[in-house]
């Protein structure tokens, strides 16, 4: 579920992209957009949750990686308080 060939996208790091992640939606629902942008900014600013996105082989899979994710940093953010 990531790209077949790293790309070379002139990344920060100068290290070669394999994960892109696209957002699309209704031009009316911009707010929702940047809300969606920032909650995966955070989801994916953890390397396991990149190398296990990467492993994953079905659609199906990747999605399952994303809940398990979500599930953790939430539980993560409420303990922290």
């Amino acid at each position: 579920c990531t790209l077949a060939a790293p790309v070379d996208w002139d990344a920060i790091d100068g290290e070669p992209v394999d994960l892109v992640v696209l957002f699309a939606g209704p031009e009316a629902a911009r707010g929702t957009h940047v809300k969606l942008l920032a909650h995966a900014s955070r989801v994916l600013s953890h390397a396991s949750v990149r190398r296990e996105m990467s492993e994953a082989s079905t659609p199906e899979a990747l999605l399952a990686v994303l809940v398990a994710a979500e599930v953790g940093i939430s539980q993560s953010a409420r303990a922290d308080r």
